[in-house]
């Protein structure tokens, strides 16, 4: 682990191959409690290796606590559930989906954060969920992802958000004390919840993007950011502040896919330079400013993240660890990554064109509908 100072420590893992290890072996160890958070759990072999991990904690005692989002884990069985609990986890979901929830507003908000509390002393944070893709099986690669584990004092914030929303989800909380985070400290935890901390995420990359001065490297799954972001990004470049963006190149959600490629024109037009991972599904969610910023989460910088889910990340100022996950994105965009530029994008078939100007449409048209949402 790296000391990042104020007594906290941190260690980047890169992809499944390396959390689910790290994760399953400090779950062995834990002894009083676990809230364990996330949007997707599969029961599929990487599912149940976490699940057994989890059950002979609650089998010694520890209090086990499991939230999952109800759409991402909607495909979960009865009769695991069932194990689960009969096994003394305690299992919950957010916001689940049925019939009439359907027709709520509250249903388009969904649990995004991927959170582990364990004995309130330890955090796994990032965005990887519990699945076989996050992981490589059979020679075939993961998800390109992130997360983190710390401990240290910064522990005691994020396990006091992970037990408030466990309350909240089965409303069982009172009126919480507002978390207030030292946004300029070594190490802190930004999330963004609906209720005190909605551009919380959103303003902190802002002021990052702002105060650069020479190096600015995001890596991001689903990027369609907001009009503050995106003047921000062509602001740095037009002060020599050199911009790359790892995006993903494979198709994963058609409409975003496509939407988000029509941004490309203006952004090489601006002098960012663009690369796009096709080695498998791009999910990280991180980014790398002036080689002493960083930060690794769960938000994507879309309508949907910034504006709607309830997502989590951790921003570090340390040169060591930047210089770890910079050294990591760069070795990716050496290998696995195609370069885009105006006259390659330009190419492109007229239908495919078109189609991304209607995919962009109306992808604005959902962002505007959120936001009002939100106001309302």
């Amino acid at each position: 682990m790296i000391d990042v100072g104020d007594d906290n420590r941190i260690r980047l893992l890169e992809g499944g191959d390396e959390y689910y290890p790290a994760l399953t072996a400090e779950i062995d160890q834990a002894r009083e409690s676990i809230y364990f958070e996330t949007y997707i759990f599969y029961d599929d072999s990487t599912g149940k290796e976490v699940s057994s991990a989890l059950k002979r904690a609650a089998g010694r005692g520890v209090k086990v606590h499991l939230l999952l989002d109800g759409v991402g884990s909607i495909g979960l069985s009865e009769d695991w559930m069932s194990e689960m609990r009969a096994a003394g986890v305690h299992l919950a979901f957010f916001k689940p989906i049925n019939y009439p929830a359907l027709f709520r507003k509250s249903s388009i908000i969904r649990l995004h954060r991927k959170i582990v509390v364990l004995d309130a002393k330890r955090v796994f944070l990032g965005g990887i969920n519990v699945s076989d893709d996050q992981r490589t099986i059979n020679g075939k690669p993961g998800r390109l992802d992130y997360a983190v584990e710390t401990e240290g004092p910064l522990v005691a914030q994020v396990a006091a958000s992970a037990e408030w929303l466990w309350k909240r989800t089965l409303r069982r909380a009172g009126r919480r004390t507002r978390l207030r985070p030292v946004l300029d400290g070594t190490l802190n935890f930004i999330f963004r919840d609906n209720i005190f901390h909605r551009n919380a995420i959103d303003n902190v990359y802002l002021r990052a993007i702002d105060e650069a001065k020479s190096d600015i490297l995001i890596a991001n799954a689903y990027f369609f950011p907001g009009r503050r972001l995106t003047l921000a990004i062509f602001r740095a470049a037009a002060r020599g502040v050199r911009v790359r963006l790892l995006l993903q190149g494979r198709v994963e959600y058609f409409l975003l896919h496509h939407a988000s490629r029509r941004l490309y024109d203006r952004y090489l037009r601006e002098g960012v330079e663009i690369f796009e991972y096709e080695t498998a599904y791009n999910h990280a969610k991180v980014a790398v400013i002036d080689g002493y910023w960083s930060t690794v989460g769960s938000s994507n910088l879309d309508p949907f993240s910034l504006l709607m889910n309830l997502e989590a990340n951790i921003v570090i100022r340390n040169a060591e660890f930047a210089l770890q996950l910079r050294r990591s994105l760069e070795r990716v965009i050496a290998v696995r990554c195609t370069a885009i530029t105006l006259d390659s994008h330009g190419r492109r078939f007229i239908l495919t064109r078109a189609l991304s100007w209607a995919c962009y449409q109306l992808v604005r048209f959902v962002r505007a509908f959120i936001i009002v949402r939100d106001l309302e």
